[in-house]
C-alpha cells in the first residue's frame, strides 16, 4: 500500500458495512460504503473537505479480513451526512497484459456515485473526451471524487 501523507488523518471509527446495495448509502447514524473489486488487493475511502482539496482529509482503509465479501468491498462511516465529497483509492497489480491497470497513486470516483465534483481547472477541455462513451487508457478522463 503507499504511505499515507501526513496531512491525512486515518478514520478509527469505522465499521464493516454492508455488500448491498452498491455506492454510498445513506443509513441512519452515517453512511455505507459498497464497492466491487475483484482483482483489489486493498481499497481505501477518502474524504475530501471541499472539491478542490489536493489531499483527503480523512482516509478509511477498508479491512480486507472483515469488509470484503467475496469481490464486495464495504464500510460503515458513522457521521457522514448528504454532500461528503470521497473517493476511492484501489491497491493491486498493474498487469497491462491481463488487462489489470492498479494504480494506487490515482483517486477514484465511485462506480456508482448518484452526483460527481470535479476541481476547476482539473481537465484542460482537450481532455474532457467529450462525446466518447469511454477513454483510451493513456488519456485523463473522469472525475476525481464523488458527493454522498
Amino acid at each position: 500500500m503507499t504511505p499515507m501523507l501526513q496531512q491525512e488523518s486515518l478514520v478509527k471509527s469505522a465499521a464493516v458495512g454492508r455488500t448491498n446495495p452498491l455506492g454510498a448509502t445513506i443509513v441512519p447514524g452515517g453512511v455505507n460504503f459498497s464497492v466491487f473489486s475483484r482483482n483489489a488487493t486493498g481499497i481505501e475511502l477518502l474524504f475530501f473537505d471541499r472539491v478542490d482539496d489536493a489531499r483527503p482529509s480523512r482516509v478509511v482503509r477498508v479491512d480486507p479480513l472483515t469488509s470484503r465479501t467475496y469481490h464486495y468491498w464495504h464500510v460503515f462511516v458513522p457521521g457522514i451526512q448528504a454532500g461528503q465529497i470521497y473517493g476511492f483509492r484501489a491497491h493491486g497489480p498493474f498487469e497491462p497484459a491481463s488487462g489489470l491497470r492498479f494504480d494506487s497513486s490515482r483517486v477514484l470516483m465511485d462506480p456508482y456515485a448518484r452526483a460527481t465534483a470535479v476541481p476547476k481547472g482539473l481537465f484542460p477541455s482537450s481532455s474532457l473526451c467529450e462525446g466518447r462513451k469511454h477513454c483510451d487508457g493513456d488519456e485523463e478522463c473522469g472525475y476525481r471524487a464523488s458527493h454522498v
